[in-house]
């Protein structure tokens, strides 16, 4: 054993210290968690009762990303998979009214789940968690000019009726909403070869940075403001 192998080691200790003090803040969620190592029935009915609180309040949800490859590739959570990702369609036509209603869906979202919803500057995402632990991402999703997006994949390659009507998927047995050509979304997000498993596919977070810019950029604003300006940010939001 080295010097330097000994302070790697001290080093990990720490950011696992740090990573783990984190989790406990943030709605008790484990990052560390592999949702093969939890019974799938009580994610698949956690799941369930977010996406039943969405519909009855008016919100088009469907799930997205790894969540949705595993349903139409198995039928099942992905077993490396360690969150569940869900999209919500957002009802704007650009990036600064879509930043500014996602922050207002966090206002409400907030008031309907049990458990608290976080977000942050650096990502348009809210997040949440299951009672079992398991983290939920909500990504906006939004159409303008009948042009599709999505975040992160989906930039303006896809229209209104490649998503609407929403069809369903079977995910542990039970029928979730997915876009009407899901196959075509994945493509977009996994590749053409998106029903293969590949285990050194890494998803192209640069380049989707680079398109959804301004989507960045107006929330990193929206979130100041609700942050900063609290009690002046909630009037303008009664207002609105």
């Amino acid at each position: 054993r080295t010097r330097g192998n000994i302070e790697k080691a001290h080093n990990f200790e720490k950011r696992i210290s740090i990573a783990m003090s984190i989790s406990s803040r943030i709605n008790e969620v484990s990052f560390f968690l592999n949702l093969s190592s939890i019974d799938p029935a009580d994610t698949v009915r956690g799941l369930q009762e977010v996406v039943n609180v969405l519909n009855e309040n008016g919100y088009l949800s469907f799930i997205n990303s790894g969540t949705l490859l595993g349903a139409a590739r198995q039928g099942s959570f992905l077993a490396h998979d360690n969150d569940i990702d869900i999209a919500v369609i957002i009802d704007a036509n650009s990036e600064a009214k879509a930043s500014w209603k996602l922050i207002k869906f966090y206002h409400v979202l907030s008031k309907l789940l049990p458990r608290p919803v976080i977000t942050s500057f650096k990502s348009p995402v809210l997040k949440t968690c299951l009672e079992n632990g398991v983290r939920i991402d909500i990504s906006p999703a939004r159409i303008s000019n009948k042009n599709l997006y999505v975040w992160p994949h989906t930039y303006n390659k896809k229209k209104k009726n490649d998503v609407l009507p929403l069809e369903t998927l079977s995910l542990e047995k039970i029928a979730f909403p997915v876009p009407k050509n899901f196959s075509d979304m994945l493509a977009i997000n996994y590749g053409a070869s998106w029903k293969t498993p590949d285990p050194n596919f890494v998803f192209p977070w640069s380049l989707a940075r680079r398109k959804f810019r301004w989507l960045l950029f107006f929330y990193w604003i929206c979130v100041r403001i609700n942050f900063t300006l609290s009690p002046f940010f909630k009037i303008i939001l009664k207002w609105q």
